[in-house]
């Protein structure tokens, strides 16, 4: 899926920092960057608005927030009871496979926070959520 796909590449660009922290990204200057049309980049924007990484200003495009510390941890909580309902839900079909990797990848993750590799972090909450199926992923 295209938003999928867009959101992906924005959050990439979010890690590393292209997309700076209290800057501006305007929806058809980076639709046509990406040569795209302007739903799916709009979809993906708006799926990282409710994450809390941008805001939409009226007038003058796409804020890249600035989070401390405090807010990354609030987003993560509110993350961590979504996937946790979303776990529950597909739970069922989740079997011993699944669980062991997703184990493995949890204590990978621990230790890339300890190391504060942050970005190789994000890449191993991605696979994580890539090991259970999912209503937009049923396999």
């Amino acid at each position: 899926m295209l938003r999928m796909q867009v959101y992906e590449h924005l959050r990439r660009e979010l890690k590393s920092e292209r997309l700076k922290p209290g800057s501006f990204v305007r929806i058809n200057q980076l639709s046509e960057e990406l040569g795209i049309s302007r739903t799916p980049l709009r979809d993906a924007l708006l799926q990282l608005q409710a994450e809390g990484f941008v805001i939409f200003l009226p007038q003058r495009g796409i804020l890249i927030k600035e989070l401390s510390a405090q807010d990354i941890e609030n987003i993560y909580e509110v993350l961590g009871a979504l996937d946790s309902r979303g776990l529950l839900a597909v739970f069922p079909r989740i079997g011993a496979d699944e669980i062991r990797r997703m184990k493995a990848i949890n204590e990978d993750m621990l230790l890339q926070v300890k190391k504060r590799e942050f970005n190789e972090y994000f890449d191993l909450n991605t696979e994580f959520h890539n090991v259970y199926p999912t209503p937009l992923n049923p396999y």
